[in-house]
């Protein structure tokens, strides 16, 4: 349930229109507050044996596997990735006057929260930040 949570809030900002709110600076702000504490319990939690993720017929020897991280709270670290990457992407976009808008759910290439045309920038932009929810989730420590 704890790898569920750290995934699930991140993926859950993205995929709804709260991730147009963290364009707002204090409602961002609170979310940053929220992550950094997310990454203090994934830190204190590391290498503690109640939060060690059991797997069967996982063969540690591979790269790829070897890379996975082995206990639930690591995924904690995943809002503060997510935080990081979506300001990062915000700032490029807001040179132009826009924001960071969910492509996700969306049945045309119009958003009607914002009123504006969804571009291919706004999609990439998603997937990009889909992709560091999930790898920041599966992989490290």
């Amino acid at each position: 349930m704890i790898w569920f949570y750290g995934v699930g809030v991140p993926l859950c900002l993205l995929v709804f229109d709260t991730v147009i709110d963290l364009n707002d600076g204090a409602i961002f702000g609170i979310w940053m507050i929220i992550s950094i504490i997310m990454y203090i319990v994934s830190l204190t939690t590391y290498s503690n044996d109640a939060f060690v993720m059991h797997r069967t017929g996982f063969d540690t020897g591979s790269p790829v596997n070897s890379l996975i991280a082995g206990y639930s709270t690591s995924s904690l670290k995943t809002l503060l990735i997510f935080l990081i990457v979506y300001w990062l992407f915000n700032k490029l976009l807001n040179k132009k006057g826009l924001f960071v808008i969910n492509t996700f759910r969306q049945t045309g290439w119009y958003h009607d929260t914002v009123q504006r045309r969804i571009t291919g920038f706004d999609v990439l932009t998603n997937v990009v930040l889909c992709v560091a929810i999930i790898a920041a989730a599966l992989f490290g420590h």
